[in-house]
């Protein structure tokens, strides 16, 4: 704070936001002794680095938020610079300033995107920065002019700016949870997990095999995981507010978040919903995909027919996967894609209806599965919960089919060139 009020301050105007997470050295005292002129918004808890940002950023009134670490020391001009960056660059949604050590040497704060590869180099040096390994060189960006001014694939999160249009179009979501598998914790934490952990709070769950109500039953022969509603009711430890989950290998579009997003901010308990996308939206050329086929009333789930769709010359052919038959629908008929919003009371009818699903499944172990959709038309048939359809017009991108992948590249390509997505998300190609 002494470099921001006293050293350097800068010309154009500012506020300044502390938010302290519990701290105990004496930081609050130090600031309204010294420096009055800051806000400060003290946590009854501890929270995390994301949800902290969105406690700051929320408070704020200012066109852009610079997001600092409380150890970061201002340099002459640096505020100014991005300011005028951000003003004269209005296509920019992100700025990273560059940053240096305490003896002024340059801090290697901006990163490629990680591969398994280069995940091991990284083991095989112990993560020092000096290595010169060809992959880490390319990882870390040292052979880039960190003078000029150049779009990067990711920073550490020591110093953002960012417009607070940007910010509001990440849907403020502040906290990710990854369900995985125990065995693969590592190599995801490192090549996955790694390009999120410095900008949102990350916690990893397992979803495990023995994880179930019932000792008795005869497990020895199940390979595969239970399904998508055992997965989510594995995170129901660190899960304590409204949630969305998605499908990690779907790319569902901006709108969806921002939707999803604004209707986990303004809805009860006793509500979930579903985001609908036109089944257009969502067909590949190269055969038939898995939908759940949604019938709405009044803009609220009606039943949810989960089917196989394939396109047939100008309309849509959908086959329910419980044997009824076939029937036509639209190009606009909204689909689920598995993008759901829930308060935490999910979790306690998913332990109930675990203990039902074993009951039912007794001579089934091997192959079963306990699938969110089915749970999602029960809770709402039965009247628990009501279940809300959120209408996006955007397009769903996956990988159905390995033919997929031209059209995939191409589509992410497109929505970087229009700057829906203003970074360049098809470095993911190369993972």
């Amino acid at each position: 704070y002494r470099s921001l009020y006293q050293d350097y301050q800068p010309s154009v105007s500012f506020e300044a936001i502390y938010v302290d997470n519990c701290s105990s050295n004496g930081s609050v005292e130090f600031l309204r002794e010294n420096y009055p002129q800051v806000k400060i918004i003290k946590n009854d808890i501890p929270k995390g680095f994301g949800e902290n940002n969105n406690i700051g950023a929320f408070a704020s009134t200012g066109k852009y938020l610079a997001i600092i670490n409380p150890d970061v020391s201002f340099m002459e001009g640096s505020l100014d610079s991005l300011y005028e960056f951000m003003e004269k660059n209005q296509e920019v949604g992100i700025a990273v300033p560059r940053l240096f050590n305490k003896d002024l040497t340059h801090q290697y704060s901006i990163r490629g995107f990680i591969t398994p590869k280069i995940f091991m180099n990284r083991i095989i040096s112990h993560g020092k920065d000096d290595s010169m390994n060809h992959d880490i060189v390319k990882y870390l960006c040292k052979n880039i002019d960190v003078d000029k001014i150049q779009p990067i694939n990711w920073a550490v999160g020591a110093a953002l700016f960012i417009s607070r249009e940007m910010y509001s179009k990440l849907a403020g979501f502040d906290k990710v949870v990854f369900i995985i598998k125990e065995e693969n914790y590592d190599i995801f934490k490192n090549t996955i997990g790694a390009r999120f952990e410095n900008m949102i709070d990350v916690e990893y769950v397992f979803q495990k095999i023995d994880d179930i109500p019932m000792h008795d039953l005869d497990i020895t022969n199940r390979i595969k995981p239970w399904g998508t509603a055992h997965a989510i009711l594995a995170a129901r430890d660190v899960v304590k507010d409204k949630f969305a989950i998605i499908n990690a290998d779907d790319f569902y579009g901006r709108d969806a978040f921002n939707k999803i997003s604004d209707f986990l901010q303004n809805s009860n308990d006793n509500e979930m919903a579903i985001v609908g996308y036109e089944v257009a939206n969502t067909i590949t050329d190269a055969g038939s995909v898995k939908r759940g086929v949604l019938e709405e009333e009044n803009g609220y789930l009606k039943k949810l027919i989960e089917s196989v769709i394939e396109k047939k010359n100008d309309s849509y052919l959908a086959s329910p996967l419980d044997g009824r038959s076939p029937f036509e629908v639209k190009s606009n008929t909204l689909v689920s894609m598995n993008m759901m919003g829930f308060s935490p009371k999910l979790f306690k009818y998913l332990e109930e209806g675990l203990v039902d699903f074993f009951k039912q499944n007794k001579s089934n172990l091997e192959k079963c599965e306990y699938l969110i959709p089915d749970v999602v038309e029960k809770l709402t048939l039965d009247g628990t919960f009501t279940t809300k359809i959120i209408h996006t017009n955007v397009v769903w991108l996956g990988m159905t089919y390995k033919e997929d992948k031209e059209m995939l590249v191409r589509e992410i390509e497109k929505l970087v060139r229009n700057n829906t997505y203003p970074i360049h998300l098809t470095d993911y190609e190369k993972i």
